[in-house]
Parts: C-alpha cells; sequence; structure tokens
C-alpha cells in the first residue's frame, strides 16, 4: 500500500487508476511520493544555478564596468606613449612565447604598424586586443542581453529554472512558480508514461514531456497541494501555457534537468548559465 501522510486524497484518486502491469501503481505511487519530496527539499538559495546567477548578477553591476573602465583607460594611455608602450609590451609578448611568426600569421605585419619591428607588432597586438576586450565587455553591460524589464521589474533571463532546462532564454518576470512548475513536470510525466503502459522509471536528465498518455492533472494537483500546500486547481492550464510558451523557435521541448543538488543524477552547476546550450542527442525511455 503506498504510505504518505500528507497524501491521503491523492492516493486514494491514484489508486483508481487501472495498472498494466501488477506493480505499476506501486511504483507510480512511490515516484510521485518522492518527486513531492525533492519539489519540498529543494532550497533555491543552494542551487548550483541560482549561485551563478548571483555571481554573474554581481559581475554584471559590478565587475563589468571596473573592467570596461580600465581597458578604455590602458588603450588611451597606449595610444598617448606609443613607443614606450610598444617596447615594454613586447618583451612581455614575447615573454610567453608569442613570436613575431606567430602575429604575422594572425595577420599583423611590419606594414600595418605604426612603427616597424618587433616592438611594433607587440603594440599592434595588444591594442587590437584591447579594443576587441572593450567591445565584448561593453556588450555584457547591455541590459537587454541579460534583463526583462517589465514595469518596474527587473528580472534575469536564464536557461535553467528550478529542475527544468528551457530551450530559449526565460524571462522570469512573467514565468510561473518554479517549484511548483518543475514538481508539475515530473509529475505529469509519470502519470502520461502510467497511462500509456510504459515501463515505470525516475525521470532523467535531458528527458523531455511524453506525448503520449493522459495528464490527470486533477490527481497531480492533490499532490501538488500534499506538498506544498497548494492546490492548482486551473486544470493544468498554466502549466501547459508555461510549456508551449517556452519551446524553441524550431519547436525544441522544455527538457528536465534536475532538482540541484537534491538529485543524485542532477547538475553539477558547472555548466555556464548564459550558455547557448548545444542540440542534445537524446534517447528518450520506450
Amino acid at each position: 500500500m503506498i504510505t504518505g501522510a500528507n497524501y491521503v486524497e491523492a492516493i486514494r484518486s491514484l489508486e483508481q487508476l487501472r495498472p498494466k502491469r501488477p506493480d505499476d501503481l506501486k511504483q507510480l505511487g512511490e515516484l510521485m511520493l518522492k518527486a513531492c519530496q525533492r519539489a519540498r527539499d529543494w532550497d533555491e538559495q543552494s542551487d548550483p544555478y541560482h549561485r551563478r546567477r548571483e555571481r554573474d548578477r554581481i559581475f554584471v553591476e559590478s565587475g563589468v564596468k571596473s573592467i570596461l573602465s580600465t581597458v578604455r583607460k590602458l588603450a588611451a594611455l597606449s595610444n598617448q606613449y606609443d613607443e614606450e608602450f610598444d617596447r615594454i609590451v613586447w618583451r612581455a609578448v614575447h615573454a610567453t612565447g608569442i613570436s613575431p611568426d606567430i602575429l604575422r600569421d594572425a595577420g599583423f605585419s611590419y606594414a600595418n604598424t605604426a612603427r616597424g619591428g618587433e616592438s611594433g607588432l607587440g603594440g599592434a597586438f595588444v591594442r587590437a586586443l584591447l579594443k576587441e576586450m572593450e567591445g565584448r565587455f561593453d556588450a555584457e553591460t547591455d541590459a537587454a542581453s541579460r534583463i526583462s524589464v517589465k514595469g518596474a521589474a527587473r528580472e534575469k533571463h536564464r536557461w535553467v529554472q528550478s529542475p527544468l532546462l528551457f530551450p530559449k532564454l526565460v524571462d522570469v518576470s512573467r514565468s510561473p512558480d518554479a517549484r511548483r512548475t518543475g514538481l508539475l513536470f515530473e509529475l505529469t510525466f509519470y502519470l502520461r508514461r502510467f497511462t500509456a503502459g510504459r515501463q515505470m522509471v525516475p525521470v532523467s536528465i535531458m528527458n523531455k514531456m511524453p506525448a503520449y498518455g493522459d495528464t490527470h492533472y486533477d490527481i497531480s494537483a492533490l499532490f501538488v497541494h500534499g506538498a506544498l500546500g497548494v492546490y492548482p486547481n486551473d486544470g493544468g492550464e498554466a502549466f501547459e501555457k508555461a510549456l508551449s510558451s517556452n519551446t524553441g523557435p524550431n519547436g525544441e521541448p522544455i527538457r528536465w534537468w534536475g532538482w540541484g543538488k537534491q538529485e543524485e543524477e542532477g547538475h553539477g552547476g558547472d555548466v555556464d548559465v548564459f550558455a547557448y546550450w548545444p542540440e542534445p542527442e537524446v534517447d528518450d525511455p520506450a
């Protein structure tokens, strides 16, 4: 018998379903109760992606501007004291193992430097590097690339929200509750597989929502209520909207990523939060 003190009504409704195999109902109940426990245990403050976003926020708000100011100042000084700069910079460039041949292969030549000789090559290389750095760091200060402005709210974009991996940037100022949405994804994943007669297996990294089976949002709502104390009584409308409105430009689906450290097979938080994710090669469970 499936147990769970906070889930009496949920378990009762679950037991009305007809399993395809004798042990399926027991396995389904265990998976759904475990999903509820993981959602309850999830601590956003200790989630590695939350920490990465906080570091990124601090970097954008303070670090980037300081670096950009320093790069611009160094570029100006390199032009003000050009000969002296070139002479010293060449020593530094040469000390790193960058030879004149390497610089020529990169497109630098004596002819396109202000002064001939190896020092002119080194100075031209560093000035080009400073110019490129200025553009890159200046782009990092562009609010439109990271911030969604809606009224007075300024919320960060992100690829990973709670246990879900989105195929495009997420406007979290408009997204539904992260914990509830993540839990509904896992519960619905299991219910769809159960009602389609598929094997009862735990959701894994990069799994997408099955297109087969029934959702039974009435049952999921009871489990959400038992776990989080809220009852989503919209028949799954908000959840379905969250899934459909956040698909990729070519229909790429939202995928499972894991409840942070609470999940044994979960992520380690070592992937850049704002990186463009490669298209995964995934074998979804049959």
